[in-house]
């Protein structure tokens, strides 16, 4: 996953949009998350995942992973942002 902190405590913890309802790891997010330019920062990554995407319909990334939608669609926009 992304973006682990370690509190104070030792403890890790991750973002909660990494996260599904259920509180299980979105479906794909590993694949989706190596996916972008290695020049992205965490909140880079933050901001495109939890944001409505105009090329994506204004659907939000984090959704479509929950709900299984277009895993190409997703790797497609993160291959473009490699270009971008």
């Amino acid at each position: 996953m992304q973006d682990t902190h370690v509190t104070g405590r030792g403890e890790l913890v991750f973002p909660r949009w990494q996260f599904t309802s259920t509180n299980t790891p979105l479906p794909d997010l590993r694949t989706v998350l190596h996916a972008f330019p290695t020049s992205y920062r965490a909140l880079d990554i933050h901001t495109i995942m939890t944001t409505p995407q105009e090329d994506l319909g204004y659907q939000v990334p984090r959704d479509m992973l929950e709900t299984n939608e277009s895993l190409d669609v997703l790797l497609a926009r993160m291959d473009e942002l490699c270009y971008t």
